[in-house]
């Protein structure tokens, strides 16, 4: 794997034009370390993931679905609303130009938009750093800092209130999500 800092470096590249993006990205990568930080994780996974995360979120269409295609053979792309498909290339960015080569890291970039059964911690800590980033302004306070206290809690609610968002505005939910969020409520 390439360093932390030449990771940063390719991703601010790939976002030079869309400064908001790497600014999001930044801050995940913060609330990713202190997540992961508090919950006792691997801090480097985490902010790993963090980086990688957004890095392909403004790729051209036909590319997203030629690298999916090529390097997922056996997904349904209807199973991926196009809003989440940034996650299945970020990981092949990850994997394929940054090195990586940690299954928690990967599953973590794959799985941010989507979420799904079985997380694993790294997992959990980058949906949730993603999702209570401050360019996200739809979350109270006591929200922002539910993580810190209870992962796992944090983690569901945030499941069930973007389920309730995608609903409320008749936008496709990923089957993952689904299959997620029945899991969870368990």
């Amino acid at each position: 794997m390439i360093s932390e800092r030449d990771i940063k470096t390719l991703v601010k590249t790939k976002l030079q034009d869309d400064p908001d993006r790497f600014l999001h990205v930044i801050g995940v990568v913060r609330h990713a370390e202190d997540l992961a930080r508090v919950t006792h994780n691997d801090e480097v996974k985490a902010r790993i993931a963090a980086w990688c995360h957004d890095a392909t979120k403004r790729m051209d269409r036909t590319e997203e679905i030629q690298q999916i295609t090529g390097a997922y053979p056996d997904i349904r792309l209807s199973d991926w609303p196009e809003p989440t498909r940034h996650a299945l290339t970020g990981a092949i960015f990850a994997e394929t130009v940054c090195g990586v080569n940690d299954p928690e890291i990967l599953n973590a970039i794959r799985y941010h938009a989507t979420g799904r059964p079985a997380m694993g911690v790294i997992e959990k800590i980058l949906f949730v750093a993603d999702f209570i980033e401050e360019s996200r302004t739809f979350l109270t306070a006591s929200q922002r800092e539910l993580p810190r206290k209870n992962l796992d809690l944090a983690f569901r609610s945030f499941l069930e209130m973007k389920v309730a968002y995608f609903h409320q505005e008749g936008m496709v939910i990923a089957k993952l999500t689904e299959d997620a969020l029945n899991y969870y409520r368990k």
